[in-house]
């Protein structure tokens, strides 16, 4: 009867370590005691399809209340959610035609770390469109202040080539990003947005420089 003891601990420490043993390792504990006991198939894969169900009603929420908001934040979290939707599906068909637990756990499992990955690239993305949108931003302000500061004749020149310089960069990070494709995963995609993301903080630096110029200008000829 040892044997049965040890088939039954191993598979609820397999539960234990998947994206959804938890749940499953209180209803697999209680067979330990009954030795003859195990977890059914057919159960498991109900729990699991309920979750996968649950996540794509989610996804579809999300979908309906930010479809047509302006931006890039909503714009990417709806495909973001039309990714889970896809990905999520295809994890449900394979659920159910598994034959072992394993295989249960194992589609469920690739679909999240799948999932986690999309997320990862359209997050990124996400957050370099919006670091390039604000520190465009901040230099149209940094370009008006220069064109006052010029109409009240001070030497604005440090500034200016501060500004064109933020501009160059600011423009090489846009093409940069345009250049991705955010519904792609691995690790040439991330390179290239986090080169995106340097390249645009390289032009909020010259941003700063053409501040820190212009009011040295002023103070100068104060």
């Amino acid at each position: 009867m040892r044997w049965r003891r040890t088939i039954v601990v191993a598979l609820a420490g397999l539960l234990l370590v998947s994206g959804v043993g938890t749940a499953f390792a209180a209803e697999a504990a209680p067979a330990a005691a009954d030795e003859a006991a195990a977890p059914d198939l057919d159960a498991v894969k109900a729990r699991v399809l309920e979750r996968i169900e649950d996540r794509i009603a989610r996804f579809e929420a999300t979908i309906a209340g930010l479809t047509g908001v302006p931006g890039v934040v909503a714009e990417q979290k709806v495909a973001l959610a039309a990714d889970g939707i896809e990905i999520f599906e295809e994890a449900a068909a394979d659920v159910e035609a598994a034959g072992t637990i394993r295989e249960v756990l194992k589609a469920y499992k690739s679909a999240t770390r799948e999932f986690k990955a999309h997320a990862k690239v359209r997050r990124l993305y996400t957050h370099v469109q919006v670091d390039i949108d604000t520190f465009t931003r901040r230099l149209a302000r940094l370009d008006a202040a220069i064109d006052r500061a010029d109409e009240a004749g001070y030497d604005v020149t440090g500034a200016v080539a501060e500004s064109g310089a933020a501009a160059a960069l600011l423009d090489e990070a846009q093409a940069m990003l345009d250049a991705v494709d955010p519904s792609q995963t691995g690790t040439e995609v991330m390179a290239a947005l986090r080169a995106a993301h340097r390249t645009a903080h390289e032009g909020r630096r010259h941003v700063k420089a053409g501040l820190r110029a212009l009011r040295e200008a002023i103070t100068q000829e104060a």
